[in-house]
């Protein structure tokens, strides 16, 4: 288990792509949305994993995340997840001393692109 401290901000331009470190394929699929409480499926690059969030409390909340095979993700993604499926490229984006991720949506939220630096401990 860890404790998760995200705040996600509305990204206004593109200054921030001179600094990208590296960057990372991403499908996500929401399973269960219960009060807040969340079941995700996600597969990055080639990693396969699944992940509940606790509901938050104020700005933190808590999250277990496994490894499961990437066949079953496939699966689960085309089963589970209905049109809750989101496609993204994370960017991890160093600036002042710190990482940022920089998620930029395809598909459905085509262009949007929010910024975060997660603290997890």
């Amino acid at each position: 288990m860890t404790l998760e401290i995200e705040r996600k901000f509305l990204v206004a331009n593109h200054g921030w792509k001179n600094s990208v470190i590296r960057s990372v394929r991403i499908r996500d699929g929401l399973i269960a949305n219960n009060k807040g409480n969340k079941a995700r499926v996600r597969i990055a690059n080639d990693v396969a994993t699944i992940a509940l969030k606790s509901r938050r409390r104020g700005l933190v909340g808590t999250e277990f995340e496994y490894a499961i095979p990437y066949s079953d993700a496939e699966e689960m993604l085309g089963i589970m997840c209905d049109e809750n499926v989101l496609d993204k490229v994370r960017h991890f984006v160093s600036c002042a001393g710190a990482i940022w991720q920089v998620d930029v949506y395809e598909g459905l939220l085509d262009g949007v692109a929010l910024a975060d630096m997660k603290t997890k401990n």
